[in-house]
């Protein structure tokens, strides 16, 4: 320990900068499908930082596990991981927990990366993915946290509680338990994952579909049709699409995310349940408020869309529960309740960029049926 002490350079905020803005960026994308994680430039920039090279690492892992049984265990010897261990350790001992659950936060998506990047194909389907996040048994990590991002917090979160008081003094058995409990769950959860992804994509299952319009008259219906009799039957056919064809636009859910600047995780985490057969009401009652207030076709299909759905989400009466911004904030705590934890507290800022996102979500994806729209 001392002779590495020595040779390392440690400047706790700089090398917790470094690390967060990296889970920050890994979280993100983990709340998206197929995200993969990459670690070998941030590993190499980090040894810069820290002014040590893998041989340093590999060298003080050899001292630590000297006559220890840890020194023939491959899953305890992997330089970069080792040194995250030691990271955590700096951060522990001088009481920066906040600091310290970063790092672990970080080992964990790193072990979640090298797993899945054994798992899975190069190419990943966002579709099956999702659809395997939504139907996987109830039981499975990912479904109950709805993204990984999700899971990999409640992780990092739990071994943080159980482990932090005890990595006060640098000792080998402690290192390596630590190291071994926090791959476990994750390497189990990530290849059942996988197992179930690969049953899904061979059986064609996935909810995410690319719409194949029937013809071009149905694609025009909402434009040849009039009065209320033509909005009830746009909605329809939109509803058919959504819960008997089980198509989903991908390119809504793009777009809404960047109008709403919604986070990722929060976004992906209740699509599954927009799309759940229980919303099929919901959905048909919020889009029908929504028509009654769209002018004209023209106007759906325009530029114009963008400011009227805002505008629609700025008029307030709480008194009237057929309102499109009252339909769409009761939608969203219904779903967003369902698939979060009880304890779960959602900041202001959030919870409004979320209304936004399931307001343009629902209302982009009947646009796109009906319009030709160029995303």
């Amino acid at each position: 320990m001392d002779i590495f002490e020595k040779k390392v350079k440690f400047s706790p905020q700089r090398i917790y900068r470094l690390i967060a803005r990296q889970v920050g960026q890994d979280i993100n994308g983990l709340s998206e499908p197929c995200y993969t994680v990459h670690t070998q430039k941030f590993e190499a920039t980090l040894y810069r930082e820290m002014g040590i090279t893998t041989k340093d690492i590999k060298d003080f892992m050899k001292r630590t596990y000297n006559g220890t049984k840890w020194a023939r265990f491959q899953t305890v010897n992997v330089p970069f991981t080792f040194l995250l261990a030691y990271i955590y350790h700096r951060f522990a001992r001088t009481r920066k927990k906040n600091m310290a659950e970063t790092i672990l936060m970080y080992s964990i998506i790193k072990h979640y990366g090298s797993v899945a990047n054994k798992q899975f194909p190069k190419v990943c389907l966002d579709d099956v993915f999702r659809y395997t996040l939504a139907n996987i048994t109830k039981v499975h990590l990912f479904y109950k946290h709805k993204t990984v991002a999700n899971a990999i917090i409640h992780i990092s979160r739990r071994l943080h509680q159980m482990k932090y008081s005890i990595m006060d003094m640098w000792e080998p058995d402690k290192i390596a338990v630590f190291i071994t409990d926090g791959r476990t769950r994750i390497s189990q959860s990530t290849k059942s994952f996988a197992e179930h992804y690969y049953r899904n994509h061979e059986s064609g299952k996935g909810i995410a579909t690319e719409r194949t319009p029937e013809s071009e008259d149905e694609m025009n219906m909402l434009q040849t049709s009039t009065g209320a009799a033509g909005r009830q039957a746009a909605v329809d056919k939109f509803i058919k699409s959504m819960f008997v064809y089980k198509n989903y636009d991908k390119k809504a859910v793009m777009e809404a995310k960047r109008v709403s600047r919604v986070k990722p995780n929060l976004a992906e985490s209740i699509i599954p349940a927009i799309h759940d057969k229980s919303s099929e009401e919901n959905i048909k009652i919020i889009l029908t408020s929504f028509l009654k207030e769209m002018l004209d076709v023209r106007s759906l299909c325009s530029p114009k869309f963008f400011t009227i759905v805002r505008k629609l989400l700025m008029v307030r009466n709480y008194k009237d529960t057929f309102l499109f911004r009252n339909l769409v904030i009761k939608f969203t705590n219904e779903v967003y309740e369902s698939t979060s934890p009880p304890t779960r507290q959602i900041r202001t800022r959030d919870e409004r960029d979320l209304v936004a996102f399931v307001a343009f979500y629902i209302t982009i994806s009947f646009r796109n049926l009906f319009c030709s729209v160029k995303n």
